[in-house]
């Protein structure tokens, strides 16, 4: 196993406040595409510093150090804009609640997968909102977007 991956926070510039955290490699810390909707106002509003905590780890590390932090910075109160608790990612096998919820609630697998892709920030609010004006079920508004 290499040890390439990172844990990082995003923090606001505005106030100091941490409202991010996650794991990655690479560039992944300072990539602002793929980022939830949430992610993309708060970063609008009060600007990005990032850092990184811990480098030089083991994925499964990095997962659970990420996982930590989360829930340090939740019981903390931090303005989280993390969409779960950790551990999970474009190389995690997990899903998170939010898109078992929505496999829940459609009866199509197509529009379950373009709601999901919306939720973990591979499309934008724009993307999302013109494929749901070409037939998505109304319920994917209500679903989705309580919970960014």
């Amino acid at each position: 196993m290499d040890s390439i991956y990172y844990v990082y926070k995003h923090i606001r510039k505005s106030d100091g406040k941490i409202f991010y955290i996650g794991k990655g490699k690479g560039q992944r810390a300072y990539c602002k595409h793929g980022r939830n909707c949430h992610w993309q106002r708060t970063v609008r509003k009060h600007g990005l510093r990032v850092e990184i905590v811990v480098d030089e780890l083991h994925e499964e590390l990095a997962f659970e150090v990420e996982r930590f932090l989360i829930a340090q910075c939740k019981q903390e109160g931090c303005p989280l804009t993390n969409m779960t608790d950790g551990g999970e990612g474009a190389s995690g096998t997990g899903r998170c609640i939010y898109c078992q919820e929505l496999g829940r609630i459609f009866h199509n697998a197509m529009e379950a997968a373009m709601a999901v892709k919306f939720i973990r920030g591979e499309w934008g609010c724009e993307r999302y909102i013109q494929v749901a004006a070409q037939g998505l079920r109304k319920q994917a508004y209500g679903l989705t977007f309580q919970y960014l």
